[in-house]
């Protein structure tokens, strides 16, 4: 039995880190010394740090991803697969169809990291899918998963948006 559960909410990434000798010149091209492709952004991170630290505690993730058959089926499994080796638990998901003709994917960031400077510069596309969770989402799931535990609980708000993180706030407190 777990000592509480951790719901992590906010969004994921697939990074590709490109590691280069130096930062190449605008109109170049250049080889990579290495490619790493892993699990990326802020609540994704969160989520496996907070399962590492925390082996008592169940930790869930909240976030949005594409709708099978949405696009990026193969992007999507990565992610839940690397949940999984993790310890999250990423069922909260909110799953979102593409409008007609719209291919969603799971948002990725390419990151070049200089070995010469130990710098590094990221470039992010979210693909199509909004990375913020939808209030409406938030707001049948939280009182579902309070329902359904009977331990403590931590909410952490990993989102971007002000406006976002003020009404997902005000309605873990409200529930809560």
């Amino acid at each position: 039995m777990s000592a509480g559960t951790f719901l992590v909410v906010g969004g994921v990434y697939i990074d590709e880190l490109h590691a280069v000798s130096a930062y190449p010149k605008e109109d170049s091209t250049q080889r990579s010394l290495s490619v790493t492709r892993r699990r990326g952004g802020n609540a994704g991170n969160t989520s496996c740090v907070v399962a590492q630290l925390a082996t008592n505690w169940g930790v869930k993730w909240m976030g949005v991803l594409p709708a099978p058959g949405a696009g990026d089926d193969e992007g999507v499994a990565y992610v839940l697969e690397d949940f999984r080796a993790n310890g999250v638990d990423a069922r909260l998901a909110e799953r979102i169809p593409p409008k007609a003709g719209e291919r969603l994917g799971v948002p990725t960031a390419t990151i070049i990291v200089s070995e010469a400077t130990g710098s590094r510069t990221i470039i992010s596309s979210r693909r199509g899918l909004n990375c913020e969770i939808s209030l409406e989402w938030f707001s049948v799931k939280l009182p579902e998963l309070v329902a359904s535990t009977r331990s403590r609980g931590w909410v952490h708000l990993e989102t971007r948006d002000y406006d976002s993180v003020i009404r997902l706030a005000k309605e873990a407190r409200r529930v809560l």
